[in-house]
């Protein structure tokens, strides 16, 4: 298990976490049929709970944090 406790803040440790959480491929990331607008590849997302979801593109390792109704609401906020 990586040690988030070296990042300074709970803020940096949170992200952390997410970003690794988003490129770890668990079952919990939904595919939403959208594309990244960087690299074109597919874009999924997880659901945070009160709306907040992550979308994550694994081929050029962005995550983006947005507020959004469902899944593929959230990723077409970030993609196309």
């Amino acid at each position: 298990m990586k040690d988030y406790g070296r990042y300074g803040s709970k803020v940096d440790q949170a992200a952390h976490r997410i970003f690794d959480f988003g490129m770890s491929g668990d079952p919990c990331l939904k595919e939403t049929g959208k594309l990244c607008e960087k690299c074109n590849d597919l874009l999924t997302a997880f659901y945070h709970e009160e709306r907040l979801y992550s979308v994550h593109c694994f081929r050029c390792g962005t995550v983006h944090l947005v507020e959004a109704e469902n899944p593929d609401d959230a990723a077409a906020k970030v993609g196309w």
